[in-house]
């Protein structure tokens, strides 16, 4: 019975700190998402800077935007994935190597999360030429990678 409670402080002690890294570790991600963040067009970042960075429920934000909650998070979701893309690292590191048009529309679908035909309406652009572009950068990246 006594070796039993002998080792009782002893697994407290690794489950508070498991807890701790744990914690420590999200903590971490969130600020590395938040930091890849800075390069979404404005509405998108602040989004994220209310859910991540202050913790303001997406309920909240859905009330005082006047959109469902759903719409919401699905937004949320979809940055996050967004910016696990490794498209979206390699812009924010080498988009100084890409044609000088190429960048204006390798932003806006890859910052701003629009979709090809979006893009090429917003620029004036043909969609094949934004599907040009968008290979050029997928091809550096691949090379770059």
């Amino acid at each position: 019975m006594s070796n039993a409670a002998d080792r009782r402080p002893e697994r407290i002690a690794t489950a508070t700190d498991r807890d701790l890294r744990r914690k420590q570790a999200i903590r971490d991600k969130t600020e590395h998402r938040l930091r890849l963040a800075e390069h979404l067009p404005e509405p998108d970042r602040l989004l994220l800077e209310q859910v991540l960075g202050q913790g303001v429920p997406m309920a909240k934000i859905a009330r005082l935007t006047g959109r469902r909650p759903g719409d919401i998070r699905r937004r949320v979701v979809k940055l996050i994935n967004h910016m696990d893309k490794p498209l979206y690292r390699f812009l924010i590191v080498h988009g100084d190597l890409l044609d000088p048009r190429t960048p204006r529309t390798a932003e806006r679908v890859i910052f701003g999360v629009r979709s090809l035909r979006a893009t090429a309406d917003d620029l004036g652009l043909s969609l094949h030429r934004v599907r040009q572009h968008m290979r050029t950068v997928t091809a550096l990246n691949r090379l770059t990678a």
